[in-house]
């Protein structure tokens, strides 16, 4: 029985990789997608991830992994000529406070809240005061309690 020792999938639009299993590899490729989730890279010293030009961001990404890619001099970092935009990137406020928003969304259970109108499907994020069911129910954005 044979095992995998090289992998090539670069130019294939891949979103996200998980390499679980693929304990026997020496080559990886992986460069040219648009991966922004990345797991279970074998973290043997033979494995040259070859990320290049994918949209994986350091902030994002284990530490571990991070420090192991950098050992590589692997350049992961996003390319944004190259990656598609995410939803976070077509809201009416920073990128940062809706993936924030998301966040406590998806870790508090969101799905089971009582009222979660908008809440990831619109690209409304602020009610500015007065909410009209177009935007995600609850976000409230600037000023809106101080009377001009």
């Amino acid at each position: 029985m044979s095992t995998i020792r090289e992998l090539d999938l670069s130019y294939n639009i891949l979103t996200s990789f998980d390499g679980g299993g693929l304990i026997s590899l020496t080559n990886i490729w992986l460069g040219y997608n648009h991966i922004n989730s990345l797991q279970n890279i074998p973290n043997i010293p033979a494995v040259d991830p070859n990320l290049y030009n994918n949209c994986l961001s350091r902030s994002t990404l284990d530490p571990a992994l991070a420090s192991w890619l950098d050992g590589w001099g692997a350049d992961f970092e996003t390319r944004s000529d190259f990656c598609p935009p995410t939803f976070c990137d077509t809201v009416d406020i920073p990128a940062a406070e809706c993936e924030a928003l998301l966040n406590i969304y998806d870790n508090s259970g969101g799905d089971n809240w009582t009222d979660k109108t908008g809440w990831g499907t619109l690209t409304t994020v602020c009610d500015h005061g007065f909410y009209t069911g177009h935007s995600w129910y609850g976000v409230r954005c600037g000023d809106v309690f101080n009377a001009q």
